[in-house]
């Protein structure tokens, strides 16, 4: 037994999209995609799936307008340009999160927290001379 997931990046609930009937629709794409390409027969091996739309992220984890990757994947919000770990207003104000740098998925999150952490230390010896 296997499991398998696909990450796939659609509007938000500002869209105009019923995902009620797009998410399976959705679905069912991508498995035939995966089907034509890199998993032949993919659909007759599945036993269970599930999928989530940005219905279920605002629902299940009151992410603002079901969005499910944080900022808007474009070039202008990537690497260097994506939001800084520190505020440059509001002090003690510090961002480790996928629209934060450096980047989305897990390692980048954690590469973000550990990033928040050099800077908080940073801050704490500026302060206490230590």
């Amino acid at each position: 037994c296997d499991s398998f997931y696909v990450l796939c990046p659609v509007p938000n609930l500002l869209g105009d999209v019923d995902w009620d009937v797009e998410g399976p629709a959705l679905r069912d794409r991508i498995v035939a995609a995966l089907g034509r390409t890199i998993m032949p027969d993919l659909e007759k091996t599945i036993t269970e799936d599930f999928w989530m739309t940005p219905e279920d992220f605002l629902n299940d984890y009151r992410s603002m307008h079901g969005a499910g990757f944080s900022i808007a994947p474009l070039f202008i919000q990537s690497a260097w340009f994506r939001y800084h770990n520190r505020d440059p207003h509001i002090s003690n104000l510090y961002f480790a999160a996928a629209g934060a740098h450096p980047g989305a998925g897990m390692p980048g999150v954690l590469c973000s927290a550990k990033v928040v952490e050099r800077l908080i230390e940073e801050e704490e010896r500026a302060h206490t001379g230590g």
